[in-house]
């Protein structure tokens, strides 16, 4: 099964480099997040080893700003 995100989401995310991956549940590899702010991104509590644009370092954690994945987050709890 598909997920779905707003088009907003999709248009914000330009630089995803695992072609939206993370929407379909067999291929779903994704950081875990441990909470989300307002606008400003979520921290993670586990990273996946791979790079990637929107993973940034945040002292001794790391952040996300990916609109897809912080939708995600927050539409499925995933």
């Amino acid at each position: 099964m598909l997920l779905q995100i707003s088009d907003k989401a999709r248009e914000e995310t330009t630089k995803c480099q695992s072609s939206f991956q993370c929407l379909d549940n067999e291929k779903r590899c994704v950081c875990i997040i441990e909470r989300c702010f307002e606008g400003d991104g979520c921290f993670l509590k586990t990273v996946k080893p791979q790079p990637c644009p929107y993973k940034m370092s945040f002292g001794y954690a790391y952040m996300c700003h990916c609109p897809t994945r912080i939708e995600l987050f927050n539409r499925y709890k995933i």
